[in-house]
């Protein structure tokens, strides 16, 4: 089975794989487990040191629906952390 376009750069659905759950693409990372470390009060450098192979831009995608880790200004502009503006370039 093909998996299921989402709206995210670095998400998948593919009912064939990992039960069909959300992972970030081309890992075996479920995007329930980012966001429950997020949730939980992890800051984003922790959730990064903990998964290394994760950049900065992978998870600003999975984290993005859950909020406050970029706003858009009213002329629709992107502003993300000036720490993680130039990692995701």
């Amino acid at each position: 089975m093909l998996s299921t376009q989402t709206e995210h750069l670095y998400i998948e659905k593919d009912p064939s794989k990992y039960e069909g759950k959300a992972v970030i693409k081309n890992t075996r990372i479920p995007v329930a487990s980012i966001v429950n470390h997020y949730r939980s009060g992890m800051t984003i450098e922790e959730i990064l040191e903990g998964y290394p192979s994760l950049n900065p831009a992978q998870l600003f995608d999975v984290l993005s629906p859950w909020g406050q880790i970029f706003t858009i200004d009213t002329m629709g502009t992107l502003n993300f952390p000036d720490k993680y503006s130039n990692k995701l370039r």
